[in-house]
């Protein structure tokens, strides 16, 4: 290991004081992996588990694919039979819509 060198032998970077750890390759890790409190190192794995990997991509396509099934049978007929009552100022009818609407809107923001 190089003299003055920010990197562990495992490959994370040392923690340093502040401010010297507010620097541009620090931020754009807590960029591409978004943490709920900025830290400059991060537990990481030798290698790249990909059991674990394919676990969490299956996970985001069922995710996906039920999000689109949702918005498809649910949100878009909605919208499409909403469109008369807003431009008619029906407000009967738009408060209806947005109530139908709103079941699948939660259902949309857990996925």
């Amino acid at each position: 290991e190089q003299k003055g060198s920010d990197r562990k032998p495992g490959g994370g970077s040392v923690a340093s004081a502040y401010p010297s750890n507010l620097n541009a390759r620090d931020m754009a890790l807590f960029l591409a992996f978004p943490t709920l409190v900025y830290q400059t190192s991060y537990p990481r794995t030798e290698r790249i588990r990909k059991r674990w990997l394919a676990k969490r991509v299956g996970e985001l396509l069922v995710c996906v694919a039920l999000m689109s099934v949702i918005a498809e049978q649910f949100v878009v007929p909605t919208l499409k039979r909403s469109t008369v009552p807003v431009l008619s100022f029906d407000v009967l009818q738009i408060i209806t819509a947005i109530m139908k609407l709103s079941v699948p809107n939660v259902y949309l923001w857990l996925f």
